[in-house]
Protein backbone atom coordinates (compact mmCIF):
# COMPACT_ATOMS: atom_id res chain seq x y z
CA UNK A 1 0.00 0.00 0.00
CA UNK A 2 3.03 2.24 -0.40
CA UNK A 3 1.61 4.04 -3.46
CA UNK A 4 -1.65 5.10 -1.83
CA UNK A 5 -2.55 8.76 -1.66
CA UNK A 6 -1.44 10.66 1.42
CA UNK A 7 -4.20 11.62 3.84
CA UNK A 8 -3.95 15.30 2.81
CA UNK A 9 -4.50 14.35 -0.82
CA UNK A 10 -7.62 12.37 0.08
CA UNK A 11 -8.94 15.31 2.13
CA UNK A 12 -8.46 17.56 -0.91
CA UNK A 13 -10.70 15.18 -2.85
CA UNK A 14 -13.23 15.39 -0.01
CA UNK A 15 -13.22 19.15 -0.53
CA UNK A 16 -14.23 18.71 -4.17
CA UNK A 17 -17.48 17.15 -2.98
CA UNK A 18 -18.59 20.60 -1.79
CA UNK A 19 -18.25 22.32 -5.18
CA UNK A 20 -21.75 23.43 -6.11
CA UNK A 21 -23.67 26.09 -7.91
CA UNK A 22 -24.98 27.67 -4.72
CA UNK A 23 -21.42 28.37 -3.52
CA UNK A 24 -20.01 29.76 -6.74
CA UNK A 25 -19.89 29.23 -10.50
CA UNK A 26 -19.04 25.56 -10.11
CA UNK A 27 -20.06 22.29 -11.70
CA UNK A 28 -21.01 19.52 -9.29
CA UNK A 29 -18.61 16.60 -9.09
CA UNK A 30 -21.64 14.32 -9.31
CA UNK A 31 -22.32 15.81 -12.76
CA UNK A 32 -18.77 15.22 -13.96
CA UNK A 33 -18.59 11.47 -14.28
CA UNK A 34 -15.84 10.29 -16.65
CA UNK A 35 -13.67 13.43 -16.37
CA UNK A 36 -10.18 13.40 -14.95
CA UNK A 37 -9.75 15.35 -11.76
CA UNK A 38 -7.33 17.64 -13.59
CA UNK A 39 -9.88 18.46 -16.29
CA UNK A 40 -12.57 19.02 -13.69
CA UNK A 41 -10.35 21.37 -11.68
CA UNK A 42 -9.37 23.30 -14.83
CA UNK A 43 -13.07 23.78 -15.56
CA UNK A 44 -13.69 25.20 -12.08
CA UNK A 45 -10.62 27.46 -12.20
CA UNK A 46 -11.76 28.80 -15.56
CA UNK A 47 -15.18 29.56 -14.12
CA UNK A 48 -13.54 31.45 -11.24
CA UNK A 49 -11.29 33.39 -13.61
CA UNK A 50 -14.32 34.93 -15.30
CA UNK A 51 -15.04 37.04 -12.25
CA UNK A 52 -13.35 38.48 -9.19
CA UNK A 53 -12.92 35.84 -6.52
CA UNK A 54 -14.97 36.92 -3.49
CA UNK A 55 -13.38 36.55 -0.04
CA UNK A 56 -15.55 33.57 0.90
CA UNK A 57 -14.24 31.62 -2.11
CA UNK A 58 -10.54 32.39 -1.67
CA UNK A 59 -10.04 29.09 0.15
CA UNK A 60 -11.92 27.25 -2.61
CA UNK A 61 -9.35 28.72 -4.97
CA UNK A 62 -6.66 27.37 -2.62
CA UNK A 63 -8.13 23.87 -2.82
CA UNK A 64 -8.36 23.96 -6.61
CA UNK A 65 -4.83 25.29 -7.15
CA UNK A 66 -3.40 22.76 -4.68
CA UNK A 67 -4.97 19.94 -6.69
CA UNK A 68 -3.93 21.54 -9.97
CA UNK A 69 -0.27 21.39 -8.84
CA UNK A 70 -0.57 17.71 -7.86
CA UNK A 71 -0.03 15.50 -10.95
CA UNK A 72 -1.16 12.36 -9.13
CA UNK A 73 -4.52 13.86 -8.16
CA UNK A 74 -4.97 15.42 -11.59
CA UNK A 75 -4.47 12.03 -13.20
CA UNK A 76 -7.28 10.41 -11.24
CA UNK A 77 -10.62 9.76 -12.92
CA UNK A 78 -14.11 10.51 -11.58
CA UNK A 79 -15.24 6.99 -12.36
CA UNK A 80 -18.74 7.11 -10.89
CA UNK A 81 -20.98 9.39 -8.84
CA UNK A 82 -24.26 9.15 -7.03
CA UNK A 83 -26.87 11.28 -5.28
CA UNK A 84 -29.20 9.39 -2.97
CA UNK A 85 -32.96 9.69 -3.23
CA UNK A 86 -34.84 12.18 -1.07
CA UNK A 87 -35.96 9.24 1.06
CA UNK A 88 -32.30 8.36 1.67
CA UNK A 89 -31.23 11.92 2.50
CA UNK A 90 -29.88 13.24 -0.83
CA UNK A 91 -26.32 12.37 0.21
CA UNK A 92 -23.71 12.81 -2.55
CA UNK A 93 -20.70 10.58 -3.21
CA UNK A 94 -18.11 9.89 -5.90
CA UNK A 95 -15.56 7.21 -6.74
CA UNK A 96 -12.16 8.46 -7.91
CA UNK A 97 -9.75 5.91 -9.36
CA UNK A 98 -6.05 6.00 -10.06
CA UNK A 99 -5.56 3.71 -13.08
CA UNK A 100 -1.79 3.66 -12.49
CA UNK A 101 -1.62 2.68 -8.82
CA UNK A 102 -4.96 0.82 -8.88
CA UNK A 103 -6.38 2.76 -5.95
CA UNK A 104 -10.07 3.63 -5.70
CA UNK A 105 -11.01 6.50 -3.37
CA UNK A 106 -14.71 6.65 -2.53
CA UNK A 107 -15.69 10.01 -1.00
CA UNK A 108 -18.92 10.91 0.77
CA UNK A 109 -20.01 14.51 1.07
CA UNK A 110 -20.86 15.94 4.49
CA UNK A 111 -24.32 16.53 5.87
CA UNK A 112 -26.88 17.71 3.36
CA UNK A 113 -29.89 19.80 4.36
CA UNK A 114 -32.05 16.71 4.81
CA UNK A 115 -29.49 14.78 6.88
CA UNK A 116 -29.00 16.73 10.12
CA UNK A 117 -31.70 14.86 12.02
CA UNK A 118 -30.18 11.55 10.97
CA UNK A 119 -26.92 12.59 12.67
CA UNK A 120 -28.71 12.61 16.00
CA UNK A 121 -30.90 9.57 15.35
CA UNK A 122 -27.60 7.66 15.42
CA UNK A 123 -27.03 8.63 19.05
CA UNK A 124 -29.32 5.95 20.43
CA UNK A 125 -31.39 2.88 19.47
CA UNK A 126 -32.89 3.15 15.98
CA UNK A 127 -35.78 1.52 14.12
CA UNK A 128 -33.53 -0.37 11.66
CA UNK A 129 -33.21 -4.15 11.60
CA UNK A 130 -30.04 -4.13 13.69
CA UNK A 131 -31.47 -1.53 16.06
CA UNK A 132 -28.43 0.79 15.87
CA UNK A 133 -27.93 1.91 12.24
CA UNK A 134 -29.60 4.92 10.65
CA UNK A 135 -31.36 4.97 7.28
CA UNK A 136 -28.73 7.20 5.69
CA UNK A 137 -25.83 5.09 6.94
CA UNK A 138 -27.43 2.04 5.35
CA UNK A 139 -27.97 3.96 2.09
CA UNK A 140 -24.26 4.88 2.05
CA UNK A 141 -23.32 1.22 2.50
CA UNK A 142 -25.52 0.19 -0.43
CA UNK A 143 -23.87 2.86 -2.59
CA UNK A 144 -20.43 1.67 -1.53
CA UNK A 145 -21.22 -1.87 -2.61
CA UNK A 146 -22.52 -0.53 -5.93
CA UNK A 147 -19.17 1.21 -6.50
CA UNK A 148 -17.10 -1.78 -5.45
CA UNK A 149 -19.00 -4.09 -7.78
CA UNK A 150 -17.41 -2.18 -10.69
CA UNK A 151 -13.80 -2.65 -9.51
CA UNK A 152 -11.36 -5.35 -10.40
CA UNK A 153 -9.99 -7.41 -7.49
CA UNK A 154 -6.53 -5.80 -7.67
CA UNK A 155 -7.84 -2.36 -6.64
CA UNK A 156 -7.05 -1.06 -3.18
CA UNK A 157 -10.05 0.71 -1.68
CA UNK A 158 -9.91 3.88 0.42
CA UNK A 159 -13.19 5.20 1.76
CA UNK A 160 -13.36 8.76 3.04
CA UNK A 161 -15.65 11.64 3.85
CA UNK A 162 -16.04 14.85 5.81
CA UNK A 163 -18.52 15.38 8.67
CA UNK A 164 -21.51 13.13 8.04
CA UNK A 165 -19.47 11.67 5.18
CA UNK A 166 -16.73 10.75 7.66
CA UNK A 167 -19.23 8.92 9.83
CA UNK A 168 -20.52 7.06 6.77
CA UNK A 169 -16.95 6.11 5.84
CA UNK A 170 -16.33 4.67 9.32
CA UNK A 171 -19.68 2.87 9.29
CA UNK A 172 -18.89 1.24 5.94
CA UNK A 173 -15.43 0.19 7.13
CA UNK A 174 -16.91 -1.48 10.21
CA UNK A 175 -19.64 -3.31 8.28
CA UNK A 176 -17.79 -4.29 5.09
CA UNK A 177 -14.42 -6.03 5.17
CA UNK A 178 -13.51 -5.07 1.58
CA UNK A 179 -12.34 -1.62 2.74
CA UNK A 180 -8.54 -1.35 2.93
CA UNK A 181 -8.38 1.96 4.79
CA UNK A 182 -10.69 4.70 6.03
CA UNK A 183 -9.87 8.42 6.30
CA UNK A 184 -12.56 10.26 8.25
CA UNK A 185 -12.47 14.05 8.49
CA UNK A 186 -14.35 15.56 11.42
CA UNK A 187 -16.85 12.71 11.37
CA UNK A 188 -19.01 12.01 14.40
CA UNK A 189 -18.83 8.70 16.24
CA UNK A 190 -21.38 6.08 17.23
CA UNK A 191 -23.81 5.35 20.04
CA UNK A 192 -22.99 3.11 23.00
CA UNK A 193 -25.51 0.64 21.60
CA UNK A 194 -23.76 0.58 18.22
CA UNK A 195 -20.38 -0.09 19.86
CA UNK A 196 -21.88 -2.99 21.80
CA UNK A 197 -23.76 -4.44 18.80
CA UNK A 198 -20.74 -4.41 16.48
CA UNK A 199 -18.01 -5.08 19.01
CA UNK A 200 -16.39 -7.99 17.07
CA UNK A 201 -16.34 -6.07 13.77
CA UNK A 202 -14.96 -2.94 15.45
CA UNK A 203 -12.21 -4.94 17.12
CA UNK A 204 -11.30 -6.55 13.81
CA UNK A 205 -11.33 -3.40 11.63
CA UNK A 206 -10.71 -0.33 13.74
CA UNK A 207 -7.01 -0.40 12.78
CA UNK A 208 -8.10 0.61 9.26
CA UNK A 209 -9.71 3.84 10.50
CA UNK A 210 -7.91 7.14 11.06
CA UNK A 211 -9.84 10.18 12.27
CA UNK A 212 -8.40 13.49 11.05
CA UNK A 213 -9.99 16.23 13.16
CA UNK A 214 -9.71 20.00 13.35
CA UNK A 215 -8.90 20.90 16.95
CA UNK A 216 -11.98 22.97 17.83
CA UNK A 217 -14.55 21.40 15.51
CA UNK A 218 -17.97 20.69 17.05
CA UNK A 219 -18.92 17.54 15.09
CA UNK A 220 -15.96 15.25 15.72
CA UNK A 221 -16.65 15.32 19.48
CA UNK A 222 -20.09 13.72 19.11
CA UNK A 223 -20.54 10.16 20.46
CA UNK A 224 -17.93 7.37 20.64
CA UNK A 225 -15.15 7.37 18.10
CA UNK A 226 -13.48 4.35 16.54
CA UNK A 227 -9.89 4.23 15.28
CA UNK A 228 -6.81 6.43 15.58
CA UNK A 229 -7.46 10.08 16.51
CA UNK A 230 -5.31 12.85 15.00
CA UNK A 231 -5.88 16.57 15.55
CA UNK A 232 -4.93 19.53 13.38
CA UNK A 233 -4.76 23.26 13.94
CA UNK A 234 -7.71 25.15 12.52
CA UNK A 235 -6.54 27.31 9.61
CA UNK A 236 -9.81 29.12 9.07
CA UNK A 237 -9.70 31.27 12.17
CA UNK A 238 -12.14 30.96 15.03
CA UNK A 239 -14.98 33.17 13.95
CA UNK A 240 -17.95 30.80 13.76
CA UNK A 241 -18.73 27.07 14.01
CA UNK A 242 -19.68 26.67 10.36
CA UNK A 243 -16.31 28.06 9.22
CA UNK A 244 -14.48 25.92 11.77
CA UNK A 245 -16.21 22.85 10.40
CA UNK A 246 -15.33 23.43 6.75
CA UNK A 247 -13.34 20.65 5.10
CA UNK A 248 -10.63 23.11 4.02
CA UNK A 249 -9.92 24.17 7.64
CA UNK A 250 -7.13 21.57 7.71
CA UNK A 251 -5.02 23.54 5.20
CA UNK A 252 -2.99 26.71 5.14
CA UNK A 253 -2.73 27.64 1.46
CA UNK A 254 0.02 29.84 0.01
CA UNK A 255 -2.01 30.87 -3.06
CA UNK A 256 0.53 29.27 -5.41
CA UNK A 257 -0.62 25.67 -5.16
CA UNK A 258 1.26 24.87 -1.95
CA UNK A 259 -0.18 24.14 1.47
CA UNK A 260 0.75 22.98 4.94
CA UNK A 261 -1.11 21.18 7.73
CA UNK A 262 -0.19 21.44 11.40
CA UNK A 263 -0.76 18.67 13.92
CA UNK A 264 -1.75 19.66 17.44
CA UNK A 265 -3.50 18.36 20.55
CA UNK A 266 -7.17 18.41 21.36
CA UNK A 267 -7.99 21.50 23.47
CA UNK A 268 -9.02 20.91 27.08
CA UNK A 269 -12.39 22.63 26.68
CA UNK A 270 -13.25 20.45 23.68
CA UNK A 271 -12.50 17.35 25.75
CA UNK A 272 -14.81 18.74 28.42
CA UNK A 273 -17.64 19.26 25.94
CA UNK A 274 -17.17 15.73 24.61
CA UNK A 275 -17.45 14.29 28.12
CA UNK A 276 -20.48 16.48 28.96
CA UNK A 277 -22.44 15.37 25.88
CA UNK A 278 -21.63 11.68 26.40
CA UNK A 279 -22.67 11.89 30.04
CA UNK A 280 -25.89 13.74 29.13
CA UNK A 281 -26.92 11.13 26.57
CA UNK A 282 -26.12 8.23 28.92
CA UNK A 283 -28.05 9.78 31.80
CA UNK A 284 -31.42 9.57 30.03
CA UNK A 285 -33.81 6.64 29.63
CA UNK A 286 -34.20 5.44 26.05
CA UNK A 287 -37.50 7.17 25.25
CA UNK A 288 -36.33 10.49 26.68
CA UNK A 289 -32.99 10.18 24.91
CA UNK A 290 -34.67 9.73 21.53
CA UNK A 291 -36.84 12.81 22.05
CA UNK A 292 -33.96 14.99 23.24
CA UNK A 293 -31.75 13.93 20.34
CA UNK A 294 -34.61 14.69 17.93
CA UNK A 295 -34.75 18.19 19.43
CA UNK A 296 -31.00 18.55 18.91
CA UNK A 297 -31.53 17.43 15.32
CA UNK A 298 -34.16 20.14 14.82
CA UNK A 299 -31.78 22.66 16.37
CA UNK A 300 -28.95 21.63 14.04
CA UNK A 301 -31.28 21.80 11.05
CA UNK A 302 -32.17 25.38 11.97
CA UNK A 303 -28.55 26.40 12.49
CA UNK A 304 -26.82 24.52 9.68
CA UNK A 305 -29.35 22.94 7.35
CA UNK A 306 -31.94 25.58 6.58
CA UNK A 307 -29.86 27.40 3.96
CA UNK A 308 -30.98 30.68 5.51
CA UNK A 309 -29.57 33.02 8.12
CA UNK A 310 -30.36 31.79 11.60
CA UNK A 311 -32.92 33.81 13.53
CA UNK A 312 -32.86 33.64 17.30
CA UNK A 313 -36.63 33.90 17.23
CA UNK A 314 -36.76 30.48 15.55
CA UNK A 315 -34.63 29.00 18.34
CA UNK A 316 -36.90 30.48 20.99
CA UNK A 317 -39.92 29.00 19.21
CA UNK A 318 -38.23 25.59 19.11
CA UNK A 319 -37.25 25.59 22.76
CA UNK A 320 -40.59 27.03 23.94
CA UNK A 321 -42.69 24.43 22.12
CA UNK A 322 -44.75 22.03 24.22
CA UNK A 323 -43.15 19.08 22.43
CA UNK A 324 -39.75 20.00 23.87
CA UNK A 325 -40.72 21.24 27.33
CA UNK A 326 -39.53 18.13 29.20
CA UNK A 327 -36.34 17.94 27.13
CA UNK A 328 -35.43 21.56 27.83
CA UNK A 329 -36.18 21.21 31.54
CA UNK A 330 -34.05 18.08 31.82
CA UNK A 331 -31.23 19.77 29.91
CA UNK A 332 -31.30 22.60 32.47
CA UNK A 333 -31.36 20.13 35.38
CA UNK A 334 -28.53 18.04 34.03
CA UNK A 335 -26.33 21.00 33.12
CA UNK A 336 -26.67 22.51 36.59
CA UNK A 337 -25.95 19.12 38.18
CA UNK A 338 -23.00 18.52 35.87
CA UNK A 339 -21.59 21.95 36.68
CA UNK A 340 -21.87 21.20 40.40
CA UNK A 341 -19.79 18.04 40.04
CA UNK A 342 -17.38 19.42 37.41
CA UNK A 343 -16.44 22.88 38.61
CA UNK A 344 -14.34 23.56 35.50
CA UNK A 345 -17.26 22.98 33.15
CA UNK A 346 -18.66 26.53 33.25
CA UNK A 347 -15.35 28.04 32.16
CA UNK A 348 -14.85 25.31 29.57
CA UNK A 349 -18.30 25.95 28.07
CA UNK A 350 -17.65 29.68 27.78
CA UNK A 351 -14.23 29.10 26.26
CA UNK A 352 -15.60 26.52 23.81
CA UNK A 353 -18.35 28.86 22.64
CA UNK A 354 -15.80 31.64 22.22
CA UNK A 355 -13.50 29.36 20.18
CA UNK A 356 -16.39 28.78 17.81
CA UNK A 357 -17.34 32.43 17.54
CA UNK A 358 -20.56 31.88 19.50
CA UNK A 359 -20.16 34.79 21.86
CA UNK A 360 -23.79 35.73 21.20
CA UNK A 361 -24.89 32.32 22.52
CA UNK A 362 -22.57 32.78 25.47
CA UNK A 363 -24.14 36.20 26.03
CA UNK A 364 -27.60 34.64 25.92
CA UNK A 365 -26.62 32.06 28.55
CA UNK A 366 -25.03 34.75 30.72
CA UNK A 367 -28.09 36.91 30.18
CA UNK A 368 -30.39 34.17 31.44
CA UNK A 369 -28.18 33.87 34.50
CA UNK A 370 -28.37 37.64 35.00
CA UNK A 371 -32.14 37.64 34.59
CA UNK A 372 -32.42 34.99 37.29
CA UNK A 373 -30.01 37.04 39.40
CA UNK A 374 -27.47 35.27 41.58
CA UNK A 375 -28.81 36.93 44.75
CA UNK A 376 -32.25 35.56 43.92
CA UNK A 377 -31.10 32.01 43.22
CA UNK A 378 -31.39 30.73 46.78
CA UNK A 379 -34.84 32.27 47.20
CA UNK A 380 -36.02 30.87 43.86
CA UNK A 381 -34.77 27.38 44.75
CA UNK A 382 -36.57 27.49 48.11
CA UNK A 383 -39.86 28.64 46.57
CA UNK A 384 -39.51 26.96 43.19
CA UNK A 385 -42.60 24.79 43.42
CA UNK A 386 -44.86 27.68 44.37
CA UNK A 387 -43.44 29.96 41.68
CA UNK A 388 -43.72 27.25 39.03
CA UNK A 389 -47.39 26.55 39.84
CA UNK A 390 -48.39 30.19 40.17
CA UNK A 391 -46.17 32.00 37.68
CA UNK A 392 -49.08 32.77 35.35
CA UNK A 393 -51.08 34.27 38.22
CA UNK A 394 -48.04 36.13 39.54
CA UNK A 395 -47.51 37.66 36.10
CA UNK A 396 -51.10 38.97 36.02
CA UNK A 397 -50.51 41.02 39.17
CA UNK A 398 -47.31 42.64 37.92
CA UNK A 399 -48.01 46.24 36.78
CA UNK A 400 -47.84 46.74 33.00
CA UNK A 401 -45.09 49.34 33.38
CA UNK A 402 -42.95 46.84 35.30
CA UNK A 403 -43.71 44.12 32.74
CA UNK A 404 -42.55 46.40 29.94
CA UNK A 405 -39.28 47.19 31.71
CA UNK A 406 -38.76 43.50 32.45
CA UNK A 407 -39.28 42.55 28.78
CA UNK A 408 -36.79 45.25 27.72
CA UNK A 409 -34.28 43.94 30.27
CA UNK A 410 -34.71 40.37 29.02
CA UNK A 411 -34.20 41.53 25.43
CA UNK A 412 -31.02 43.40 26.38
CA UNK A 413 -29.64 40.41 28.24
CA UNK A 414 -30.72 37.53 26.01
CA UNK A 415 -30.64 39.31 22.65
CA UNK A 416 -34.17 38.35 21.60
CA UNK A 417 -37.45 40.24 21.92
CA UNK A 418 -39.84 37.87 23.68
CA UNK A 419 -43.59 38.03 24.04
CA UNK A 420 -45.14 37.84 27.49
CA UNK A 421 -46.27 34.28 26.75
CA UNK A 422 -42.73 33.26 25.72
CA UNK A 423 -41.28 34.78 28.90
CA UNK A 424 -43.70 32.78 31.04
CA UNK A 425 -43.13 29.58 29.04
CA UNK A 426 -39.32 29.77 29.14
CA UNK A 427 -39.36 30.77 32.82
CA UNK A 428 -41.39 27.63 33.56
CA UNK A 429 -38.86 25.53 31.64
CA UNK A 430 -36.01 26.99 33.69
CA UNK A 431 -37.86 26.66 36.98
CA UNK A 432 -38.80 23.05 36.27
CA UNK A 433 -35.18 22.32 35.43
CA UNK A 434 -33.91 23.97 38.61
CA UNK A 435 -36.55 22.15 40.62
CA UNK A 436 -35.42 18.73 39.42
CA UNK A 437 -31.65 19.11 39.82
CA UNK A 438 -31.54 16.93 42.92
CA UNK A 439 -33.42 14.13 41.15
CA UNK A 440 -30.20 13.37 39.22
CA UNK A 441 -28.41 11.27 41.82
CA UNK A 442 -25.29 10.38 39.85
CA UNK A 443 -23.67 11.21 36.54
CA UNK A 444 -22.54 8.55 34.06
CA UNK A 445 -18.92 8.77 32.96
CA UNK A 446 -18.35 10.87 29.85
CA UNK A 447 -15.38 9.16 28.24
CA UNK A 448 -15.75 7.48 24.84
CA UNK A 449 -16.13 3.73 25.25
CA UNK A 450 -13.89 1.29 23.45
CA UNK A 451 -15.11 -2.01 22.03
CA UNK A 452 -12.20 -3.99 23.45
CA UNK A 453 -12.67 -2.58 26.94
CA UNK A 454 -16.47 -2.74 26.85
CA UNK A 455 -16.82 -5.69 29.19
CA UNK A 456 -14.30 -4.19 31.60
CA UNK A 457 -15.71 -0.65 31.53
CA UNK A 458 -15.80 1.17 34.84
CA UNK A 459 -17.09 4.62 35.70
CA UNK A 460 -14.94 7.09 37.56
CA UNK A 461 -14.39 6.27 41.27
CA UNK A 462 -17.33 7.03 43.52
CA UNK A 463 -19.98 7.07 40.78
CA UNK A 464 -22.61 4.48 40.05
CA UNK A 465 -21.46 2.02 37.43
CA UNK A 466 -24.43 2.30 35.11
CA UNK A 467 -22.73 1.91 31.71
CA UNK A 468 -22.76 -1.88 31.41
CA UNK A 469 -26.31 -2.11 32.76
CA UNK A 470 -27.48 0.47 30.25
CA UNK A 471 -25.82 -1.23 27.28
CA UNK A 472 -26.84 -4.75 28.23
Amino acid sequence: MADLLRAEQVILLDNLMYMSGDRGPFTLVVNSKGMTVGAYVDQQLHALSQREVPPDQARTFGVLTAIRHDPVLCGMVIADTRVESLEDGRGASAMFINPVTREAVICYRGTGREEWRDNFFGGTVTSSEDGVSTAYQKAALRTYRHYVSQLRPEYTITVSGHSKGGNKAKYITILDDTVDRCISCDGQGFSDEFIAAYKPAIQARKHKITNHNVDDDFVNLLLNDVGVMLFYRNNRGKNNPIQNHCADAFFRFDGQGGYTVSRTRRPFEVKQMDAYLNSLIRSMPQAQRAGTLAMFGDFATLVFGSGQKLRREDLITLFASDVNKDHISYLVSFTIRYGQEHMEFGLSLGSYLARNGLRSVNKTISGIQNVMGSEWLGWIMRHNGLIYRRIGVIWLFIPERVKGKLLIYVKDQVGVELSQKQVITLAKRLLMGMRNVNSIESLPAGEDIDAEALCEYRDAPGRKRRMIDMIN
